[in-house]
């Protein structure tokens, strides 16, 4: 059974994550949802560093660091990149959607 937790923040309704802790889950992230139905939000924990290279939609990803705030948000982020914050410590990736998202300096809650 995959850990649960859920995204909270001003701007976003509360987001269901499945969290990805071992080096294999975070390896593998969202490659293995090959239709953006899918796709859960996940968050990879003890994360500073992403790569979109083999998926087969764009994500919306945010940075988070140790005082819960969005360092580093991108929206609609194409296959084949690679994405980083300095002072990161975990990552909530999505499948991009139009709509809200977290914004950069926000600051976030994740609860189980």
């Amino acid at each position: 059974m995959p850990e649960v937790r859920y995204l909270e923040a001003r701007s976003v309704e509360r987001a269901r994550l499945i969290v990805l802790r071992g080096f294999a889950e975070k390896l593998v992230g969202l490659l293995w949802a090959r239709r953006l139905e899918e796709a859960p939000c996940v968050l990879i924990d003890r994360c500073r560093s992403v790569h979109t290279i083999g998926m087969a939609f764009d994500l919306d990803i945010c940075f988070i660091d140790r005082h819960m705030n969005a360092v580093r948000v991108a929206r609609g982020v194409r296959p084949g990149r690679v994405l980083s914050a300095r002072g990161a410590v975990c990552v909530v990736e999505r499948p991009a959607a139009d709509g809200p998202w977290v914004e950069r300096g926000e600051r976030v809650r994740i609860s189980a």
